[in-house]
């Protein structure tokens, strides 16, 4: 597996990235392989999700958010989220959810960059979800718990 991510309710997820396309043929070595984690995922009572190299680049808006999120999460790499991860958290779980916008009128200007770059971890950590995938990053995008 690539990655093992647990949520916030205890459920698992194991995911997988391919590059190959050598899942087509039905009695390709690949094909059986990925057969087994299947049948491995299902028994052990956990999801298991197959990201192809196709279908991450197929999402240019996924890409071109992530591409900004993990800029400013660069930018604030020498500083403990921490703090502003609980605050967050703690928002949201007032609020249910917020806009980039609302966060940055609730902590300030000064401090938005710090609370983006919380919830851009936060959210790949699986702890919130976000409408990444479907708008452009903008003080419109959408965070709130899973």
């Amino acid at each position: 597996m690539d990655a093992i991510i647990t949520y916030s309710d205890g459920s698992v997820e194991w995911r997988q990235v391919r590059f190959a396309g050598g899942e087509r043929d039905e009695q390709s070595p690949a094909t059986r392989q990925l057969n087994e984690r299947i049948a491995a995922a299902r028994y052990a009572g956990v999801a298991y999700k197959l990201w192809t190299e196709e279908s991450i680049r197929r999402n240019a808006i996924r890409l071109a958010n992530w591409r900004r999120a993990i800029a400013w999460m660069a930018a604030a790499r020498d500083r403990s989220l921490a703090a502003y991860q609980d605050e967050l958290r703690h928002a949201l779980r007032s609020k249910s959810s917020l806009t980039l916008g609302q966060i940055e009128s609730m902590f300030g200007e000064a401090s938005f960059g710090l609370y983006a770059a919380a919830a851009f971890g936060e959210l790949q950590r699986g702890i919130y979800v976000s409408n990444l995938d479907e708008m452009p990053l903008s003080l419109h995008t959408v965070i709130q718990l899973r």
